[in-house]
């Protein structure tokens, strides 16, 4: 997956890679046999990389898919999604510039 990236970005930046469902995703239409996601998640963290899993973040506030995307859009965020997610991530990018780089496991 991302084994071997190499990334000069000057010492202080750092790749985080944001986990962001699709529609049956969200309304747990994988809950049962989500191996792809799993192992994927698993994969990136090994090689060293941070994961924001918006997924269950999502899940846990009981987010409405209708609520997140556009009309008949299986994938892609309606501009109130795409407020919502930016919402929930903001202030684990501001936790995260304050702990000095280390993501929670979410």
């Amino acid at each position: 997956a991302l084994r071997g990236a190499s990334l000069e970005l000057g010492g202080k930046t750092k790749l985080i890679v944001v986990m962001l469902p699709t529609r049956s995703r969200l309304r747990g239409e994988y809950a049962d046999d989500d191996f792809c996601r799993s192992s994927y998640i698993t994969k990136v963290r090994d090689d060293g990389f941070e994961v924001i899993d918006i997924v269950d973040l999502l899940q846990r506030q009981g987010t409405a898919s209708a609520d997140l995307y556009a009309f008949n859009e299986p994938l892609h965020f309606s501009r109130g999604g795409h407020r919502l997610v930016a919402d929930l991530l903001a202030p684990i990018l501001v936790d995260l510039q304050g702990s000095g780089g280390s993501v929670e496991r979410r």
